[in-house]
């Protein structure tokens, strides 16, 4: 088991292995951007986006409430990426407590993981659909999951009343969205997910897979 594997958290290795594919898609059409996510648990997603983005000049926010033991669990974790001088940005707070000034507009990912209730949900998708850049993607966490009938509410209330953005993939319980202006090449992309091994034989190409084990083995190197 590599160090990765032992940090607490529900990213699965299917979800795991699309968001390597949306990153090598969005890094081969040269999208640049910043990272935000809400929800961040012990970090096993916020290590995923740090070790995808390491050698980029994006900067990096991570909200969560971080009650003080998981706050010192999470500093350790990216103790690496902060002495490698990354832009990493620590939002110890709701995500209904972020202001405007806590970041940017100009995001390239964004992961919604915090609260499961209705209303928080909306909000954070008021909050971050506009901060998108040109063929960015909003991520959120446990749609059409039948434990968590508000976040399928919230989500498809908000989709229909909101139509400046787009879901262009559900899988492995993920909903993935863009800008509107830019489901129309998200939606040409899909075999190019495909063809990355991920949705039909749910394997990495080994140049791919040895990447992120070294990458995930020098984080105790």
């Amino acid at each position: 088991m590599n160090f990765y594997d032992k940090v607490p958290g529900w990213l699965n290795p299917k979800s795991l292995k699309l968001i390597l594919a949306l990153d090598k898609l969005l890094s081969d059409n040269s999208v640049e951007g910043d990272i935000l996510e809400i929800g961040v648990f012990s970090g096993r997603s916020s290590l995923l986006f740090l070790i995808l983005n390491e050698n980029t000049n994006a900067e990096f926010y991570f909200c969560d409430k971080f009650p003080p033991p998981m706050l010192r669990l999470f500093n350790l974790y990216i103790e690496y990426f902060v002495s490698k001088n990354l832009k990493v940005n620590i939002l110890a707070k709701l995500s209904n407590q972020l202001k405007e000034s806590d970041l940017s507009y100009k995001n390239k990912m964004i992961h919604i993981d915090g609260s499961h209730d209705y209303e928080p949900i909306y909000k954070d998708l008021e909050f971050c659909s506009n901060r998108l850049v040109e063929k960015g993607v909003l991520m959120l966490d446990d749609f059409i999951h039948p434990g968590y009938p508000d976040v399928n509410f919230a989500v498809t209330q908000f989709l229909r009343s909101n139509n400046h953005l787009c879901p262009f993939l559900y899988a492995f319980g993920k909903l993935f969205c863009c800008r509107a202006e830019d489901k129309d090449w998200f939606d040409s992309q899909i075999d190019n997910l495909i063809s990355f091994e991920l949705l039909s034989k749910m394997k990495l190409k080994k140049k791919e897979s040895k990447l992120l084990d070294y990458k995930f083995n020098r984080l105790i190197g």
